[in-house]
């Protein structure tokens, strides 16, 4: 059983899904599976998944009709086996040390989930600009991130840059609607005994 299910739903994102898939599997944390939901691509993305299913033992491949985001997530949780869960867009990609350093950040404070900070790139103006959290970091509360979530939500609303402690997601499924994430991060947050904000 691998301690981190990474969950990351794919659809028609060849020219992206390469950089991405190969900044996971670089990563120094080894013990997790990597599950590629390719949610009915119309273009070679799905072709890349099975290349990497070919490659690596931790990569799992659900291959599935259309359903878009909140479909794709919840079919991934369905089969992760990890005590954690990480998301991560297709489209993005991730630090080397990135799960070793949320993984510890969670032992080391027994958070239920860890929230770091992330960046934004701008391929057509070459910028990379740091998107940073408004609080100090350290552990919080429920009641302390719901009490901000609307003013920070920026940083809230996202599911990726945060590694979850799996059984929050007991009994919870992503609703079909826009901003899926921000629908359900209230009863995440509720259900979170600590919150640890770990920059880096």
């Amino acid at each position: 059983m691998p301690k981190i299910s990474v969950i990351v739903p794919v659809y028609n994102v060849q020219e992206y899904l390469t950089k991405c898939v190969d900044s996971i599997l670089i990563q120094d944390f080894r013990d997790f599976e990597l599950i590629l939901i390719d949610d009915g691509s119309t273009d070679q993305s799905g072709l890349i998944c099975e290349n990497y299913l070919k490659m690596d033992g931790r990569v799992k491949v659900i291959h599935k009709e259309n359903g878009g985001l909140s479909d794709a997530r919840n079919v991934g949780l369905d089969c992760a086996t990890g005590d954690f869960v990480t998301f991560i867009d297709s489209d993005d990609y991730i630090e080397y040390n990135y799960l070793e350093r949320l993984y510890n950040e969670s032992c080391n404070t027994d958070a239920d989930v860890v929230i770091c900070n992330f960046y934004r790139y701008y391929d057509n103006a070459n910028l990379k600009l740091p998107v940073i959290y408004k609080k100090s970091s350290g552990l919080y509360s429920s009641h302390d991130i719901l009490k901000s979530l609307i003013p920070d939500n920026l940083i809230h609303s996202y599911l990726w840059n945060k590694l979850w402690k799996k059984d929050l997601f007991d009994n919870l499924e992503f609703p079909d609607i826009k901003y899926e994430d921000i629908a359900d991060m209230c009863d995440l947050f509720y259900k979170a005994k600590k919150i640890s904000y770990y920059p880096f």
